[in-house]
């Protein structure tokens, strides 16, 4: 097995949601496009990867929020959370209270994991 530094791959420490329960899921009735492969700490044991099909579901597009409008699903898994969502100190401070804490970082998404997981 390669070491990380030598198969392209760069590591972060993951993306602060708020409310994981409603973003990192299995399955979500959302568009295709807005899950998101997520390496999560149960599918690392020692030195084994086994994807455990964890995914952000994310209301980002590169560093941008998606606009819900154009995508109903997703619109619509939100609202169906809102209460919680709304709870939030970043829901607090922000008209787009579906948005995560943090951004999706585009360069953590490595092209191999997302065909494979997908």
């Amino acid at each position: 097995m390669p070491l990380i530094e030598q198969d392209d791959v760069s590591l972060g420490i993951g993306i602060a949601t708020g409310a994981d329960k409603i973003y990192i899921r299995k399955e979500a009735d959302v568009e295709a496009d807005r899950l998101v492969p997520m390496v999560t700490p149960g599918a690392i044991k020692g030195t084994e990867f086994t994807w455990t099909g964890e995914k952000l579901v994310s209301p980002w597009q590169g560093r941008q929020l998606v606009d819900l409008s154009r995508y109903p699903h997703l619109e619509r898994y939100y609202e169906a959370h809102q209460d919680q969502l709304r709870q939030r100190n970043v829901a607090r401070r922000s008209h787009a209270w579906w948005r995560t804490i943090d951004s999706f970082n585009p360069t953590l998404h490595h092209p191999r994991f997302a065909r494979d997981a997908g």
